[in-house]
């Protein structure tokens, strides 16, 4: 079994009262590909996952559909998200997934008065945090 450590979560604490919310990463995987729904702010965050064995597993949806276009970002094979850059507000306005092979994919919309970034390094392998009607706080689980 692999072990994780998870990172901040941004914004710390639960701004808006949702629900918690985490990735079932009890069997070793690596995540494959992550599908965001986001136009003003990020309406939802899904994953889906390999293991070992090579069967693809889709993960729940954290938040809610707003009726917007999702859209998937398929990592290569031998291809980690190493890197996500992130605004803030009222709920995860915008988000920047950075690989180690340098392809990177944005949703939302970055900055804004009273809007906070942030910025995450380090091989992501899942997703926790508070949604209900949207993303309204995420952080991520590191491999040891």
């Amino acid at each position: 079994m692999c072990a994780y450590k998870k990172t901040a979560l941004y914004p710390s604490g639960n701004p808006n009262g949702s629900v918690a919310f985490s990735d079932d990463l009890t069997e070793p995987s690596e995540l494959v590909e992550v599908t965001i729904e986001a136009v003003q702010w990020v309406a939802y965050i899904q994953g889906i996952w390999r293991d070992r064995h090579g069967k693809e597993r889709e993960g729940a949806m954290h938040g809610h559909t707003h009726g917007d276009p999702a859209v998937s970002f398929r990592l290569e094979e031998g291809e980690w998200i190493s890197q996500v850059d992130g605004w803030y507000g009222k709920y995860i306005d915008y988000l920047k997934f950075t690989t180690n092979k340098g392809n990177y994919k944005e949703w939302g919309t970055p900055g804004g008065g009273g809007n906070t970034a942030f910025s995450v390094e380090g091989r992501i392998n899942g997703f926790y945090g508070f949604a209900e009607g949207s993303l309204d706080g995420i952080g991520f689980f590191h491999p040891y």
